[in-house]
């Protein structure tokens, strides 16, 4: 399982794009928090269910090069 804080673009679409990622690398999300930090701007925080490291790796890389995600401060394994 993964913890994971990101700050994301605060506009429709985002989620399920995020969301899309996650599902499209055999990554299944167990919990979601959205707040909004600012103009345009939410925090999102993502646990995962269990997952193997390899399939969290390549989401984790293919969100990084998002333009929709602003930064991701916080990722934690949760054993």
């Amino acid at each position: 399982r993964y913890f994971m804080r990101m700050e994301v673009e605060d506009r429709p679409g985002v989620l399920a794009a995020i969301a899309s990622v996650f599902g499209n690398n055999h990554v299944s999300i167990a919990q979601v928090i959205q707040k909004s930090v600012g103009e345009g701007t939410a925090e999102l925080v993502i646990i995962t269910d269990e997952v193997k490291e390899l399939y969290f790796t390549d989401a984790l890389n293919i969100l990084k090069r998002l333009s929709i995600v602003n930064s991701i401060s916080s990722l934690i394994r949760v054993y």
